[in-house]
């Protein structure tokens, strides 16, 4: 399967802080989506929240914290 399949397991490969995954996932969660524990670390939980929030938001579905996600999510 090629890249930005919903479902494809991806490595963070974003240079993101734990603490930027927490952020990340703080977001996720008051959006509705559920990243599993906001403990930061990007995990299979977290990908496929991102991967539902960019699937409803119209984005290119990656499972990973592009700008366009971070940007519509308020994280850096």
């Amino acid at each position: 399967m090629a890249p930005g399949v919903p479902g494809v397991t991806e490595q963070n490969n974003t240079d993101i802080s734990p603490q930027g995954v927490h952020d990340l996932q703080a977001a996720l969660q008051s959006e509705g989506y559920d990243p599993g524990r906001a403990d930061g670390v990007m995990d299979e939980n977290t990908r496929a929240a991102i991967r539902d929030f960019q699937r409803d938001n119209n984005l290119v579905v990656t499972g990973s914290l592009d700008a366009k996600t971070a940007s519509l999510l308020g994280v850096t």
